[in-house]
């Protein structure tokens, strides 16, 4: 059976049974009632109804059988049980979690605090491998023979990035193996080492991996199902598991966005559009990318809020729409005349009027729509259709802000739907 040691308690170990369910490890804590040394330690005592006991625990996992060692955080009581009037009695809580690291050994664990700093995040996404291939796999064929060579230890592809506390990201790939007398497999998959200027926290790299999978994202859509991520602490990589990650899975036959240089991508994503900083335009970009099961209302507001921030930081502090809509060389603009340009500018702010001011209910389906010098002036019939035929206006705006006014990129194929 597998033992475990609570941070707080190194001293005293206890045997415990745990279970991987649904993206979170269930970890089940016993302790001999019988014995002296029963103080409640790192056990829920629920007759004593002790506050301290009900906060949050950081778990150390030792299992040598299956050589699986882990260290678990913001774990929370989910379970009790007691068995009494047995030769084993015992007491015993069942603590959950989706937030973990997992070392190669005992000591690895042992030695990380509740705290610990990380070097650089190594994340292992499905796009490196498809715009940078294995170098690391070579084949070589002939009439007598086929050779297959796995290279270890190969030089990495360096970007020299040198922002937002990013000194460079490294390119390179991976691969494990299975023999047996039927099958032989062979598993490549390829990663983005990020070198960090200065070391952070746990709970902040979470942060710089869900930023990179926005760039990702933006690189070759609709696929950000992560493989695994590590972190390097104290000159050792740990495997991470959070349930906080984006989760798209992979559509094999997107093609990528643009043509650019994927290096110089990089480097102008960490330039100019950093989602970790405090910047009010590219803090929504993550909601915009994958935040889509909001109602229809809630997205237009999303877009019209992301199209007012962008250009009030450009000083257009009044009809950023019109200066939007103008800009913007989307293909779905021509569903529109040019002499009913300004009509569906004044609409658009109407509506947002309507949602902000009155909410999202318009009585009788009729939305009064009046400029401020009532040269338009006029009522339109709302239905679902007509929203939606706005909203979808806004989100090709909003992606056309980010591509061509963000990112700098003219030409780009994003085809994804809000």
């Amino acid at each position: 059976m597998a033992t475990c040691i609570f941070e707080n308690e190194k001293e005293q170990k206890y045997k415990c049974t745990y279970d991987f369910i649904d993206g979170k490890i269930k970890v089940k804590v016993f302790k001999d009632l019988y014995s002296d040394e029963y103080k409640g330690l790192g056990i829920v005592n629920l007759s004593c109804q002790n506050e301290e006991e009900y906060k949050e625990k950081i778990i150390n996992i030792f299992d040598a059988d299956n050589k699986i060692y882990l260290k678990l955080f913001h774990c929370y009581i989910s379970g009790y049980n007691t068995m009494y009037g047995s030769f084993d009695g015992y007491e015993s809580v069942t603590y959950a979690t989706s937030y973990y690291i997992q070392g190669k050994s005992e000591d690895d664990i042992y030695n990380i605090n509740d705290n610990p700093r990380i070097d650089a995040i190594r994340i292992y996404h499905p796009t490196i491998q498809y715009i940078y291939g294995n170098p690391s796999f070579e084949l070589r064929k002939s009439e007598d023979e086929v050779n297959i060579k796995l290279k270890k230890n190969i030089k990495k592809d360096e970007i020299i990035i040198d922002s937002n506390n990013i000194k460079s990201v490294s390119i390179s790939d991976d691969w494990s193996y299975q023999i047996n007398n039927k099958l032989m497999s062979i598993k490549l998959t390829g990663y983005a080492e990020l070198t960090l200027k200065r070391k952070i926290k746990l709970s902040d790299s979470i942060s710089y991996i869900k930023e990179f999978q926005i760039y990702m994202e933006l690189l070759k859509q609709k696929c950000n199902l992560l493989e695994k991520v590590y972190l390097k602490i104290k000159d050792k990589y740990f495997e991470l598991k959070c349930d906080e990650f984006y989760s798209e899975k992979e559509n094999k036959n997107i093609q990528l966005s643009f043509k650019d240089n994927i290096d110089d991508y990089l480097k102008n994503c960490y330039k100019n559009m950093q989602i970790r900083g405090n910047n009010s335009v590219n803090r929504n970009i993550p909601y915009i990318l994958f935040g889509h099961s909001r109602n229809i209302e809630d997205s237009y507001l999303l877009y019209y809020r992301f199209i007012e921030c962008f250009y009030k930081k450009k000083n257009y502090q009044s009809n950023f729409i019109f200066k939007a809509l103008n800009d913007s060389k989307n293909i779905y603009l021509r569903n529109f005349k040019e002499e009913e340009i300004e009509n569906v500018v004044q609409e658009i702010v109407c509506l947002r009027n309507q949602y902000v001011h009155s909410g999202y209910h318009i009585k009788g389906g009729n939305l009064k729509v009046k400029s401020k010098d009532e040269k338009i002036n006029y009522n339109v019939k709302v239905d679902f259709d007509w929203i939606y035929k706005r909203t979808k206006l806004l989100y090709y705006i909003v992606i056309d802000i980010i591509y061509k006014q963000i990112l700098k990129i003219d030409k780009y194929n994003y085809n994804k739907h809000f």
